[in-house]
């Protein structure tokens, strides 16, 4: 069937979601969203799910996904949230509507928001999401509550850990309390906490359990690989029997398991016996399930090394796989994983029949005989000429792990076939050839302009490689700094890490492009950005502050917003500028201010010496001199409102009980605004971590908290500068002009208080004064005579109304 008219096809690569390799008209895109129609939003949605974050980024379309959220096909909807999940901390904007989405009366609704709210992570702004989460799992539909367990795990929800547990014990569904299992053990790694709701007996008891069912089994051995080395030991042996089940999947796990559980493996007599009587089973496919164990308990299973080379003579693959998709060939071919598990138990003595691999007729087996020669190091040596030859080999993932496998052999010999492999048709052999060479061009530098060449290759992992190798070179590499710089305009931030990196390895001839480097703290990408800060650390142009990570507004994930560590870039900014006449100043020469741009990016100011500075001092509270005029006009304001209200409004109330009344609650709000306004004046919202030495916290902390450049501090999360204070205030709400002092955590309760109050006064004046109009519109004889009978004689009914 022909595609729709209106369809929009982006031509994303699903593996490589790189914009600038594919035309992507943003309006086209823009206009298939905003018409609503099912046919053309849902095939727009998938190709932005498969391109990835990078690629909504660029094309800055989450606002009008956002709205598709509300859209009234539930198709659409779950779509729309799934986008959403893969779009970063941008994503976090529409939680509120992802949370209501989780109501909604489809399932697919539900899942895909709970999925969402899984990889978008925490925003600080909804603390209650877990709880709406911890609600799904009374769900009726058993698919709603696996997500929510999924969820909750992504969250890192250790206090939900009771919610899951619950499930685990109480839910009839094997699956959903497999998946609980699995949660549990993710969690209980995680805090003490959600430990003691899956203590070590439950665990060994509910893992014993479901290894016995195969419903089950691949829920437990996901439990044993989270819980790492607090993995039961006892259950070693019933780990190793399940190498035997007949699904992949519960093989592939219990492989995971077993080297998660590598000591309590390697020391049980009963798991060893098991694995050999596995590796000289009837089937195939277990034969290989045990070599690829072996392989994963590496030298510690070294004793066990001559039973696996007699796989190498097992001709035998299986043939069977899991969905519908081929096994994996470790996983498949026995003959692979004893290669493999060779390599990795660095078993020497069986070298020359690993390098037989090489001539093997499957090109599977030959690129897991170049891996295991590579992992065997320089006890491969001796067959470096076996390896040259496999880069002429048909399969180009066999040229490829043979390039690697020189690369670890750091054989000289190979640098001529490397360069030939350069202009290899297959951008992954490039790749590897270029970084094995990056191992060996410190003593090949004849080869240097073969590998300058490759910066102009159409793949930017190529040419990140070759700046990188090029940086590598002793002698010639300093010529080439130039040529290095211009790398940090590519277009491809792997590529600018790469040039970042290298130019600080290049010395003095990369010193002297230090500008060219800082350029990079303003870069879009957070990776070139930390690369930028690292190579200036390496140049000696900045404070070292490698330790300290950049530190976002929202949670990792891996995914982070266009403003994270703007603390820690003020405070790393360089200590050396080129500026007017080529003079280099002292970074205490001069005084700094930033701004924001348009995308929340640190824009830095440098004022010439002869302008101040000296910092404006801290501003303890709001009486501190100078007062802000508002300030002042505030209390002649709230003065003389007291005085005219109890001289001219209240005698005029009519009965005595409303009069009495009305001034005891107005005296009570005026005495509530008094205090609280003196309160929250009085009060300094500083963050207390700014008034403590830095060598006081811990390496942890210091790890996790923001950096305030201009109180040369770490500060709490939610601190923020004040200027007008000049000092950092914990939970930062606004600077108030009217009583000259920033609104904190420790002063908002008050300010509250007061602005309530102010809320009362008013509307009680108001209704006097309602009141009082009213009266003389609609009775002006009783209200001229209480006029006249009143202290304010000589008051005409005119300047009464006035």
């Amino acid at each position: 069937m022909a595609p729709h008219s209106g369809t929009v096809r982006l031509g994303l690569q699903a593996t490589r979601p790189v914009l600038g390799k594919c035309n992507v008209q943003r309006d086209a895109v823009m206009s298939a969203l905003s018409s609503g129609r099912k046919e053309l939003v849902l095939p727009v949605l998938l190709q932005l799910r498969e391109a990835g974050q990078s690629t909504l980024d660029t094309l800055k379309l989450c606002d009008s996904i956002g709205r598709l959220l509300r859209h009234e096909d539930p198709e659409v909807s779950a779509a729309a949230a799934l986008v959403l999940g893969c779009s970063g901390s941008v994503g976090l904007r529409h939680q509120e509507e992802l949370v209501i989405l989780l109501r909604h009366p489809q399932v697919t609704c539900r899942t895909a928001a709970l999925s969402a709210l899984g990889q978008l992570g925490l925003s600080p702004q909804r603390k209650d999401v877990c709880k709406q989460v911890v609600a799904c799992l009374t769900d009726l539909d058993s698919t709603v509550r696996i997500a929510a367990l999924r969820t909750l795990a992504s969250l890192g929800a250790t206090r939900q850990a009771e919610a899951v547990s619950v499930r685990l014990e109480k839910d009839q569904n094997s699956e959903v309390a497999g998946t609980a299992l699995e949660v549990l053990g993710r969690l209980s790694v995680l805090s003490r906490e959600a430990e003691s709701f899956f203590p070590p007996e439950l665990r060994a008891q509910k893992c014993a359990e479901m290894l016995g069912h195969p419903r089950t089994r691949y829920f437990a051995l996901a439990c044993l690989c989270q819980l790492g080395d607090k993995a039961p030991s006892l259950l070693a042996p019933a780990v190793v029997r399940c190498l035997a089940d007949v699904e992949l999947l519960i093989r592939q796990a219990a492989v995971a398991a077993i080297q998660v559980m590598a000591p309590a493996v390697a020391a049980s007599s009963e798991a060893l016996q098991l694995l050999q009587s596995s590796l000289q089973s009837a089937s195939c496919a277990e034969r290989a399930a045990a070599a690829n164990s072996l392989a994963a308990l590496g030298q510690l299973a070294s004793a066990q090394a001559s039973l696996v080379a007699d796989l190498l003579q097992d001709f035998s693959e299986e043939s069977s796989g899991s969905n519908g998709r081929r096994a994996p060939r470790q996983m498949r071919i026995p003959r692979c994983a004893a290669l493999t598990a060779l390599g990795r138990m660095a078993a020497a003595q069986f070298v020359d029949r690993v390098a037989e691999g090489l001539c093997d007729r499957n090109w599977e087996v030959r690129m897991c005989a170049a891996e295991a020669l590579g992992m065997l190091g320089q006890a491969s040596r001796g067959h470096a000429s076996t390896l040259i030859g496999a880069l002429r080999d048909d399969a180009y993932l066999v040229r490829a792990q043979a390039s690697e496998a020189l690369g670890r052999l750091r054989s000289v010999e190979a640098m001529p076939a490397l360069a030939q492999a350069f202009e290899d048709v297959s951008h992954t052999v490039r790749f590897f050839a270029v970084q094995a060479a990056g191992e060996v061009i410190e003593f090949a530098e004849e080869f240097g302009h073969d590998v300058f060449k490759l910066l102009e290759d159409p793949d930017s992992e190529v040419r990140a490689a070759a700046v990188s190798t090029l940086s590598r070179m002793p002698e010639c590499g300093p010529s080439y700094a130039g040529v290095v710089a211009t790398m940090l305009a590519d277009a491809e931030p792997v590529v600018r890490c790469a040039a970042a990196t290298a130019l600080a390895r290049l010395g003095a001839a990369g010193l002297s492009l230090s500008e060219e480097v800082s350029a990079c703290l303003e870069d879009p990408s957070a990776s070139v950005r930390q690369a930028a800060v690292d190579a200036l650390e390496q140049m000696g142009l900045r404070q070292s502050l490698a330790a300290r990570p950049f530190l976002g507004r929202s949670p990792p994930a891996g995914q982070k917003d266009p403003v994270e560590g703007l603390g820690l870039y003020y405070k790393s900014i360089m200590l050396k500028m080129k500026l007017k006449r080529e003079a280099i100043f002292n970074a205490r020469e001069f005084c700094r201010y930033f701004t924001f741009d348009g995308q929340g990016l640190a824009k830095f100011t440098v004022v010439m010496e002869g302008a101040t500075s000296e910092r404006t001092p801290q501003r303890a509270n709001g009486f501190v001199l100078p007062l802000h005029p508002l300030q002042v006009v505030s209390w002649v304001v709230f003065g003389t409102d007291v005085v005219v209200y109890s001289v001219i409004c209240l005698p005029l109330i009519e009965t005595l009980p409303a009069r009495v009344g009305i001034a005891i609650v107005y005296a009570m709000s005026v005495v509530a605004l008094v205090i609280a306004t003196v309160i929250a004046t009085s009060c300094n919202p500083v963050d207390v971590y700014t008034l403590q030495d830095e060598s006081q916290f811990k390496a942890e902390e210091l790890d996790e908290l923001p950096y305030c450049g201009l109180c040369n501090s770490p500060v709490r999360i939610r601190s923020k500068h004040c200027r007008s204070c000049n000092k950092c205030v914990d939970v930062f709400d606004h600077h108030c002009m009217w009583l000259n002092n920033c609104i904190g955590g420790q002063n908002y309760k008050s300010f509250f208080v007061a602005i309530c109050s102010v809320a009362v006064m008013i509307g009680i004046v108001l209704a006097t004064c309602t009141y009082l109009v009213v009266d003389y519109i609609t009775n002006q004889d009783r209200c001229s005579q209480r006029i006249e009978d009143g202290f304010l004689r000589e008051l005409t009914k005119e300047g009464f109304l006035g």
